[in-house]
């Protein structure tokens, strides 16, 4: 359900979060990467995502990652990475000992529908 692929989320909960943003308008997609909108940039501000900073890293920004679980895209790139620490800092997901899966806290589904309107108590 949930894992980093690298220093990003994927499997479902990354091509989730992904979804809700590109529906919210918030990211666009654009050839191999995601155009971060202003909307977006306001919002990743209140979530406590450092954009400023992240785009000041020497990376790409904002990547179409295809997930191989899932097979479709989720966001990787600098941008990706950053959320996936804020998903961790705010105890959203957890590590799976030293392994790539995560755990999706109950403060996870929580902020996931707040913040993202992603309600997985409806999910199969």
């Amino acid at each position: 359900m949930a894992r980093t692929c690298y220093d990003h989320l994927a499997g479902r909960l990354g091509v989730s979060v992904t979804d809700a943003m590109v529906r919210r308008h918030w990211l666009t997609p654009a050839g191999r990467d995601y155009r971060l909108t202003v909307a977006g940039e306001r919002f990743l501000a209140r979530l406590g995502v450092d954009v400023d900073q992240t785009r000041r890293e020497r990376r790409a920004f904002a990547r179409q990652c295809l997930d191989w679980s899932e097979r479709r895209a989720h966001l990787a790139g600098a941008l990706g990475a950053a959320m996936a620490r804020r998903y961790l800092d705010l105890r959203w997901v957890q590590r799976v000992a030293e392994e790539r899966a995560l755990t999706l806290t109950p403060h996870g589904l929580h902020g996931l529908r707040t913040w993202f309107g992603i309600d997985w108590r409806r999910r199969p």
